[in-house]
């Protein structure tokens, strides 16, 4: 337990705070210092009393909607780093040690603007990409805070732009449970909605899902259709029933940051065994050497295969999250050619960027740094 200071004076305890979720639920959680950021990693909270009519549920959940405003107006006011105020960056599809879900935020001292895809693009030109030193300051911050997340067997499963809020607006829209983010991915966002800038593994999982949810409905509806034609119909496949009751989503994660798909995905997500492994990739991007911003598609350590490892997930949102930064462009991710890449060309000044990017977004999660081994990465170097 520690304390902060705020900015009037007051001293704010920082190991209860409370806060609320997207979707309205309440959430207990500290808040934890890691070098020159902070942690907050929350524990899901019923929400008090049996709840048993809506009026009820509702006023306990005004009540704690209540205490998350009050945190948000603490927090506003804190200048840990002599930052005034300070910076959110939500990690909120986390897993913990235990399997149960959690929450956290990331405080980083950076710039006013709605969120981080805001501050981009209202900049009139990329004063990321003109003056790297920008993009840097924040990626080492938020690096910082994964590696020691990761630690704890924390991930975030889902790092995009617009999760990382920088503002009092979106603060305060946080704090109040009515930002869009959600504890955890819903079960249509893990079926069909992953983000184009999300990591090869979820988008194939999300895929196969999918096919695998409209092979189970269309399985019952062949079924009742044959019922009501006074015919037995044909039972669903093993696959097809596995799915119709699992759901596959980034916070499902055991306290190795690692995750295991469906089985009824394994067969669905397997790639030819011709691949190779191309380790030269790997060496040259942790040595900081420029490789080429297409990469992975003949690696056999396929994200298809295997399990899904939280903390790469991460690496990925981490890169693409750099990719914008410096070129104001995602990363393009191929998954019929196996492949991801970006636009190098506006890094062409800055061969230890490209050499950054390409580290934390190749296709092979295998190949891909760790939060550690990216902070240790020379585009990070003071």
């Amino acid at each position: 337990m520690f304390a902060l200071r705020c900015t009037d004076g007051r001293v704010v305890t920082a190991d209860a705070f409370i806060s609320s979720g997207g979707d309205g639920r309440a959430y207990h959680g500290r808040l934890e210092r890691y070098g020159d950021a902070f942690l907050k990693v929350f524990h899901m909270a019923d929400i008090p009393g049996s709840c048993n009519d809506r009026q009820e549920h509702q006023a306990a959940t005004d009540y704690w909607r209540g205490k998350a405003r009050a945190e948000a107006d603490a927090l506003l006011r804190l200048a840990p780093l002599g930052a005034a105020p300070p910076i959110l960056a939500t990690v909120h599809c986390a897993s913990s040690i235990d399997g149960s879900p959690k929450l956290g935020a990331i405080v980083l001292p950076f710039s006013m603007a709605p969120d981080l895809f805001g501050v981009v693009e209202q900049t009139p030109q990329s004063i990321f990409a003109a003056s790297p030193s920008l993009a840097r300051r924040l990626l080492r911050q938020l690096l910082r805070v994964l590696s020691a997340a990761h630690g704890r067997g924390h991930v975030h499963g889902d790092l995009r732009l617009e999760q990382c809020l920088l503002d009092t607006w979106s603060l305060r829209r946080w704090g109040d449970a009515s930002h869009s983010g959600k504890a955890t991915p819903s079960r249509r966002r893990a079926a069909g909605q992953a983000s184009a800038g999300s990591a090869p593994e979820v988008q194939l999982a999300a895929s196969a899902l999918r096919r695998s949810w409209e092979e189970a409905e269309s399985a019952k509806q062949s079924a009742a259709q044959a019922a009501s034609d006074g015919r037995e119909g044909e039972q669903p496949t093993a696959s097809a029933a596995a799915c119709s009751d699992s759901c596959w989503t980034a916070d499902r994660f055991d306290h190795d940051g690692h995750g295991d798909m469906p089985s009824c995905l394994e067969g669905d997500l397997s790639v030819d065994s011709v691949l190779t492994p191309d380790d030269s990739h790997s060496e040259r991007s942790r040595s900081g050497e420029p490789t080429a911003p297409s990469h992975g598609a003949a690696e056999a350590d396929s994200p298809a295969l295997g399990r899904v490892d939280g903390r790469k997930v991460d690496s990925f949102g981490v890169g693409v999250v750099a990719a914008y930064l410096l070129t104001r462009r995602g990363v393009h991710v191929d998954i019929e050619g196996r492949a991801t890449s970006f636009d190098a060309t506006a890094l062409s000044d800055f061969p230890a960027a490209a050499s950054f990017v390409a580290a934390l977004t190749c296709w092979s999660p295998a190949s891909r740094l760790t939060a550690e081994e990216a902070l240790r990465h020379p585009f990070l170097e003071p």
